[in-house]
């Protein structure tokens, strides 16, 4: 028979001698089973259980990702399907590390901050770097001339530090089996980019016009200090439960690599963006 017929299972029953008997017997012997509804039953199960790339398997977010292309336009597309008040909510939380950030995104990371923020930031850097920059020459009875390079800098420096730090992050987290989600360290990193947003604008020091260039330097190394405290304390905050897995010595090395990453990443935006040499008469 076709595999596409149901099977027929006949079971043994005794006949009575009435002429009735067999008729009624075999009619009740006579049970069908649907072999390809239990199939499929068993293989919905299974797919349930496994997960995404970037996410546990654990949510129903992460059982339809695993059904989409990692190449798909789809499949990254449900990653900046994020209300403003969520975003704003983790945007708030990234300047004031209160609360816990993944307690916050439940299981829903998003894609917003690597990429929307990472460039708001990038932008912003550039501009309040070349405001400053002709500032700075103002002062000094010099010509500004506008260097675009510094938008290539800025561009090369926030989305490398957005995305491969993360993933080193996750790839040496994983290692030692404390299991994050890679997703969820990416967009981590990507919200602690907000602060360096007001820091930028404070760089830009109106006390240049009045000469106040000691002054106008020591504003920017306090705003950057102020910028990289809420950013590592965000980071450290968050990250300190997942490396809290791993035993206390490598835990340890784990948050202090963490910190000296971000401490020259740091005097990086510092000295590629704001430090400037004035030539006064």
């Amino acid at each position: 028979m076709s595999r596409g017929y149901d099977r027929v299972i006949d079971s043994d029953v005794a006949v009575d001698s009435d002429a009735t008997g067999p008729r009624d017997s075999s009619r009740n012997s006579l049970q069908f089973q649907n072999f390809h509804a239990n199939e499929t039953l068993e293989t919905g199960q299974q797919d349930n259980s496994s997960g995404g790339f970037f996410t546990s398997g654990s949510s129903t977010q992460n059982v339809l990702a695993s059904k989409k292309y990692l190449w798909s336009i789809d499949y990254y597309s449900q990653f900046f399907n994020v209300s403003s008040d969520s975003v704003l909510d983790r945007l708030l939380n990234a300047l004031f590390p209160m609360k816990n950030f993944f307690e916050i995104v439940n299981g829903q990371p998003d894609l917003y901050a690597p990429i929307w923020l990472a460039t708001t930031v990038i932008t912003v850097l550039y501009f309040a770097s070349t405001v400053a920059g002709y500032l700075a020459s103002h002062i000094s009875h010099q010509p500004y001339a506008y260097q675009f390079s510094t938008l290539t800098s800025a561009a090369t420096l926030i989305y490398g530090y957005t995305f491969i730090t993360p993933v080193l992050a996750w790839g040496v987290l994983r290692w030692y089996q404390c299991e994050p989600s890679l997703l969820e360290t990416v967009s981590l990193y990507g919200y602690s980019n907000a602060a360096w947003v007001p820091v930028s604008f404070i760089s830009i020091s109106p006390l240049e016009f009045f000469h106040y260039a000691t002054l106008s330097n020591w504003i920017r190394w306090i705003a950057v200090a102020v910028g990289f405290s809420i950013s590592v304390a965000f980071l450290i905050r968050n990250l300190l439960p997942v490396v809290n897995r791993a035993d206390a010595k490598t835990s340890q090395l784990m948050v202090v690599g963490v910190v000296l990453l971000h401490i020259a990443f740091s005097l990086a935006i510092k000295f590629l963006f704001f430090s400037y040499v004035h030539a006064m008469d």
